[in-house]
């Protein structure tokens, strides 16, 4: 039987749906981000310490929503003959990155439990200037969530709500917690994805060169399920592949399945210099610095939103445990 509740995690508050021997809390005040998912009482997204931490960096928590996804280089690009300036909110790096988003406050529009499911919807309208003074186009954003004995399926959607057409580039900055199982080691999992060629990134400015990796060692790892997402920095960009990412402890055998949607070409893999307590693994539908790429958008994933036009997104999420 589905349940759905207000409630606390910590001190922040969350919508808690309930279903089975699953539970996801979604904190609408900070982005409609699902802040935990559990099985059994096994969370296995990196939950915030309470709500002051979490409203300082609400993108290394939950499954924030990244629009833009990633940087745009300078802060600056041109589209349609104009040219937009964005602030500045990577300063080592002189760098847009992730927009406002994640921070922003949702409402609830529509919840409903029986007894296959308990689902929630979020939406947050936005006009011309607000959140974005930069981004001359009014918005709405929907985050929806479906709890049933499969998991966790969140949809996201984006409809343009002005007179001209919009660039549309959006993502996730999901954090799985390592170790996610209790009194475990975080070099006991392994994480698998099958991922296209890997995109090579300026050291300095993480920014794309233009050129691909023919043999990424990080590729054939996450390919063959081997890499340790513990064990030393990670920062890859990837073409995306249809299928899951896993997330498993070896020892157990106990996993977590995240499959992104197909229309996410793309994944940024982070783990905040390894021995951080998480690894991201990002779905994105452009690459990084898409607006300012030279490449083309069937090569890049820049794309443009009609006035009236909706696009949508749906993940799923699901636990395996082992008894």
């Amino acid at each position: 039987m589905g349940r759905i509740e207000h409630t606390l995690n910590r001190d922040i508050p969350v919508i808690r749906l309930s279903h089975g021997s699953y539970e996801a809390d979604i904190c609408p005040s900070v982005g409609a981000n699902c802040i935990r998912f559990a099985r059994q009482a096994v969370n296995v997204l990196r939950t915030p310490p309470g709500y002051e931490a979490f409203q300082a960096s609400p993108n290394v928590y939950g499954t924030p929503l990244l629009f833009p996804p990633n940087r745009i280089a300078g802060g600056v690009y041109t589209f349609r003959g104009k040219t937009y300036h964005l602030p500045i909110n990577e300063p080592e790096r002189g760098h847009f990155i992730h927009g406002s988003l994640s921070r922003a406050a949702f409402a609830l529009s529509a919840s409903a439990a029986d007894e296959t499911e308990a689902a929630a919807s979020f939406t947050a309208d936005f006009n011309k200037g607000e959140p974005y003074p930069f981004f001359p186009y009014g918005f709405t954003v929907t985050l929806s969530y479906r709890l049933n004995a499969d998991g966790l399926t969140q949809t996201l959607s984006l409809a343009n709500n002005s007179r001209e057409d919009m660039p549309a580039g959006l993502g996730f900055h999901t954090a799985f917690a390592l170790p996610f199982l209790p009194d475990t080691q975080e070099e006991d999992y392994r994480l698998r994805a099958t991922v296209g060629p890997e995109i090579c990134l300026n050291p300095e400015t993480i920014l794309p060169t233009g050129a691909y990796k023919p043999d990424s060692a990080v590729g054939s790892a996450l390919s063959n399920g081997s890499l340790c997402p513990a064990c030393g920095p990670i920062s890859n960009h990837f073409q995306s592949r249809t299928g899951e990412i896993t997330l498993t402890h070896l020892p157990s055998g106990a996993s977590v399945c995240y499959t992104p949607d197909d229309k996410f070409s793309f994944l940024m893999l982070w783990n905040g210099g390894g021995h951080s307590g998480f690894v991201c693994p990002e779905p994105q539908s452009w690459q990084v610095d898409a607006p300012n790429s030279p490449l083309p958008p069937e090569t890049t994933g820049f794309q443009v939103l009609a006035p009236g036009e909706t696009l949508s997104f749906t993940n799923r999420l699901s636990i395996m445990l082992r008894d």
